[in-house]
């Protein structure tokens, strides 16, 4: 099954030890970088399609992240 969330991403990058804290750099080979490259784009495509089926499905919702501001709040409201 595919996730369609985009938190996968960061679950990929774990798994090929790609460090996700600020400032913390580790090398990575050219192997390990195209394997993981390879399953993100493989990924990003099943995820697309499952969000496409879902806004076809869903016309009247989109689900977005919005950072807080006043004027966010105001358009909203």
């Amino acid at each position: 099954m595919v996730s369609e969330r985009s938190s996968q991403m960061f679950s990929l990058a774990t798994e090929f030890g790609i460090p996700l804290e600020r400032g913390r750099e580790e090398p990575m080979t050219d192997d390990a970088f195209l394997e993981f490259r390879h399953r993100y784009l493989d990924w990003s495509k099943a995820r697309d399609a499952v969000l496409a089926t879902h806004l076809s499905e869903a016309t009247g919702l989109l689900r977005v992240y919005v950072p807080y501001s006043r004027r966010a709040f105001n358009v909203a409201a």
